[in-house]
């Protein structure tokens, strides 16, 4: 049996996946959008893909920073759309850019692009499709310096070291913790 590594950055076996569906926290005390993981394997298939899940967006990314991701990624919006904010180094210089998506367009964006969801449309879903793993950090960049800043900072943590995102995440889908 196979392993791989969840979006919340946990084991995960292939054949078992995360079903039910997984919450993912705002911070705010809700879900801004919920995942499904319907394929992971370590071992990339024909196309290079090792996760495929399905994604029910609530609201926009929550996040003040853009971030990125450690694989390339293709996501595909099966219904309705959004606008992806995308941050790259081109030749040395910083660059921001603008997609807009809609149903039946497929987004890639590279492990060293970082990138926040606006604009979305209601009702909004999206087949994404990851690379393997290049880099297991996620960072978001200051827009201000472009300083690369590590995603878990210490106020991001409780006092027993436990990331409260971690936390939310419990809380929001406690049929993580149940068998644990």
């Amino acid at each position: 049996m196979s392993t791989t590594i969840t979006s919340g950055g946990f084991s995960l076996q292939h054949a078992a996946y995360e079903a039910p569906p997984v919450h993912i926290p705002d911070m705010n005390g809700d879900a801004y959008k919920t995942e499904l993981v319907i394929r992971a394997d370590e071992t990339p298939d024909a196309d290079g893909i090792c996760v495929e899940k399905i994604l029910w967006w609530h609201d926009n990314d929550p996040r003040k920073m853009p971030h990125n991701h450690p694989w390339d990624f293709y996501s595909t919006i099966m219904h309705g759309g959004y606008t992806d904010e995308r941050w790259s180094l081109q030749n040395g210089v910083w660059t921001q850019s603008f997609i807009e998506l809609r149903a039946g367009d497929t987004n890639h964006v590279p492990q060293n692009t970082f990138h926040n969801v606006t604009n979305l449309l209601t009702g909004t879903v999206t087949h994404m499709r990851c690379g393997a793993l290049i880099d297991n950090n996620w960072t978001y960049l200051d827009t201000n310096t472009f300083e690369e800043i590590p995603n878990t900072l210490p106020e991001d943590l409780n006092e027993d070291g436990v990331p409260l995102f971690v936390l939310e995440l419990n809380r929001l889908n406690p049929h993580r913790t149940m068998n644990k």
